[in-house]
């Protein structure tokens, strides 16, 4: 009796666990802390039990002072398209771990492109910080906060073009918004 009901306990975690994955979807607005920061707006796809799209769209605000020049700064407007692989995805639910809401640790590659800047403020000349296009590759996770907070940590870096010139760029952001 002991055995049956110890093999009927492993088949219900088994089954338990086996229905828990990820949403087909979700929608986020975040807050990006950054340098520089940004405000995106996020729909991720699952394309797979480990795989998922993300179409982003971020105003980045640069902000400069001089004292020859006066204060200045931009606004950049930059979409983007990311292919997430969630890794852990597997083991975090054996751990009995929540992948609710795309929870999960991730590696991704997300080419970006500046669609357009607005310059304000007494220094016309003030330079926006985001490349004109860039090619990230990043390690990230994210995890939900409750029932429509989330959080997010991505770190990535990759080739980049700024005014024509092929360089590099790097980024760290902490993102912290909602989700539905």
């Amino acid at each position: 009796m002991k055995k049956f009901l110890l093999s009927l306990a492993g088949l219900a975690a088994a089954l338990a666990a086996q229905g828990q994955g990820f949403p087909k979807h979700a929608f986020r607005a975040a807050l990006e802390l950054g340098l520089p920061p940004a405000v995106t707006v996020q729909a991720e796809l699952r394309l797979s039990d480990q795989m998922t799209a993300v179409g982003k769209y971020s105003t980045i605000l640069t902000y400069g002072y001089s004292d020859a020049l006066g204060s200045g700064g931009s606004v950049s407007y930059q979409p983007s398209a990311e292919l997430r692989w969630y890794y852990n995805v597997d083991r975090r639910i054996a751990k009995g771990k929540s992948v609710e809401g795309f929870s999960g640790n991730y590696l991704s590659v997300e080419p970006a492109v500046r669609a357009g800047v607005t310059f304000f403020g007494k220094n016309p000349d003030t330079d926006s910080y985001a490349p004109d296009f860039s090619l990230y590759l990043s390690y990230g996770l994210q995890r939900r906060l409750g029932r429509l907070g989330y959080m997010g940590f991505t770190a990535g870096a990759g080739p980049a073009i700024y005014d024509g010139d092929l360089g590099g760029t790097a980024r760290v952001v902490f993102q912290i918004g909602l989700q539905w």
